[in-house]
């Protein structure tokens, strides 16, 4: 056996050489967003040389337990930050079961057809949603918008700050904003399926990089400028 042919993982995959540029700004774009949440502990010592450090990745509330990813091979090449992305999907779940989502989870097969039709679509998931929270303070600008519409904005979301801890995300208003202003996300062309078989992933949708016979069909959107984002909402409700 040829053990370098055997170890060589990028010889045997086509474009190889994309994938590590993607996943660099997959994960520097998660370190970002956590960062900017409160939600990332970075480089945290667990010893005296200079790579022995590690990243913590926070959920929002209480944490249910502890995800420890370690990366053994490339050290040559990779170092830590360069796989942060990897935390998304420890930190990722759904709303009603813990893989999908209410609108999939009330009808997936529905959604598998969907997303089978081969029409142009944009997916907007929780993880992206998530990230334009409604804080006191952001409802407090809307309140004082001397608008009825802004008034009544922000008494909804004083009463649904009263719930929820770190913030209230507005799920909706992303695909308004979404249509007004597509510059306010970053999102990637995926392969995206939606699980029908396994009773307890009913509803789950799975976001796989384009390639072969997995072909793009979706916009799936993974980052937003929040505060692009409610300076938009606030600067049309004033409008109203």
């Amino acid at each position: 056996m040829d053990w370098d042919d055997a170890y060589n993982n990028r010889g045997h995959i086509a474009e190889a050489d994309s994938y590590p540029p993607r996943w660099g700004r997959q994960a520097a774009a998660l370190r970002e967003r956590m960062a900017a949440a409160g939600r990332a502990r970075l480089d945290i010592a667990y010893g005296t040389a200079a790579r022995e450090r590690l990243d913590l990745f926070l959920p929002q509330g209480v944490a249910q337990g502890l995800v420890v990813f370690v990366h053994g091979g490339y050290w040559r090449a990779f170092g830590k930050s360069d796989w942060s992305h990897l935390a998304g999907g420890a930190l990722a779940r759904g709303n009603v079961t813990p893989y999908a989502e209410f609108n999939m989870s009330t009808d997936p097969h529905a959604a598998a057809v969907v997303f089978e039709a081969g029409a142009p679509l944009t997916m907007i998931g929780l993880d992206v949603t998530h990230q334009a929270l409604a804080t006191p303070e952001r409802s407090r600008a809307i309140g004082a918008i001397e608008r009825p519409a802004a008034a009544t904005v922000s008494r909804m979301l004083a009463l649904d700050l009263e719930r929820r801890e770190g913030g209230a995300p507005l799920h909706d208003p992303c695909v308004i904003a979404y249509l007004l202003r597509p510059d306010l996300f970053t999102g990637e062309a995926m392969n995206v399926t939606i699980e029908t078989a396994n009773a307890e992933r009913l509803g789950q949708t799975v976001a796989c990089a384009a390639g072969p016979g997995k072909p793009a069909n979706a916009n799936v959107l993974k980052a937003i400028d929040a505060d692009g984002f409610f300076a938009l909402l606030t600067e049309r409700l004033a409008r109203l």
